[in-house]
């Protein structure tokens, strides 16, 4: 058997109120097409927490109107707009986080300069545009990374492996339903997550293989379900 990567797109669907994913500096609307085309093509940054946030968190990425925060088995994304927030929060049922590491350090650094007292300063963060929880499952790894538009994530399962114990518990959406092409919609209230339908593939000798996959909604737990591999 070959080992098997199933990867999916995070996206947000502006509604009342709430942005799409974007990095900390939002272009404006009249920024001009190329530079919006590089900007839209930045990576996501990740950065280890310092101490600039609750303990539990392990890596956050921030942008103009959202946060992402991940601590352990738990991913937590908070969309801030004119009408308040929202909070969704996915967790990785029966998961092992405790190897986790970022990866593709970046060369500039996040401070946090808050108040007189410099003792309490949070200075010299790194960045990462990725961010790698090893064997969450036996033999599944699990990559965060995106571009300044999206969250992607990836599933990487080893030959042997049983990609069918992955499942995510969600929270805080009011409804999960999968659409007619795929996609896992989650609502937010008046703001809406799709997770965009995983893709799946496999390689040998340099020769990719697709393979079919869907999601597999049980009440508030998302699973993935795999066609016939190699």
């Amino acid at each position: 058997m070959c080992k098997t990567l199933v990867r999916t797109l995070i996206c947000l669907t502006l509604l009342t109120g709430f942005s799409t994913l974007g990095t900390a500096q939002t272009p404006p609307k009249t920024i001009f097409p190329a530079a919006k085309k590089i900007y839209e093509q930045l990576p996501l940054t990740f950065e280890k927490n310092l101490g600039q946030t609750d303990s539990r968190v392990q890596f956050l990425s921030r942008g103009s109107r959202y946060a992402l925060f991940l601590s352990g088995p738990e991913a937590v994304l908070r969309l801030n707009g004119g009408d308040g927030f929202a909070v969704l929060r996915s967790q990785l049922v029966g998961a092992n986080m405790s190897h986790v590491a970022g990866m593709e350090q970046q060369p500039g650094v996040a401070n946090y300069l808050k108040g007189a007292d410099a003792q309490k300063w949070v200075t010299g963060v790194p960045t990462f545009t990725r961010v790698k929880y090893a064997d969450v499952y036996p033999g599944i790894d699990l990559v965060y990374y995106g571009s300044a538009r999206q969250l992607e994530y990836d599933f990487v399962v080893s030959p042997g492996a049983d990609a069918r114990k992955i499942a995510f518990k969600i929270s805080g959406a009011k409804k999960l339903r999968v659409g007619s092409n795929g996609d896992l919609k989650l609502a937010l209230g008046k703001s809406e997550v799709t997770w965009k339908r995983p893709v799946a593939y496999q390689e040998r000798d340099g020769v990719r293989k697709t393979i079919h996959a869907i999601y597999k909604v049980r009440g508030n737990q998302v699973g993935f379900a795999l066609g016939a591999q190699w």
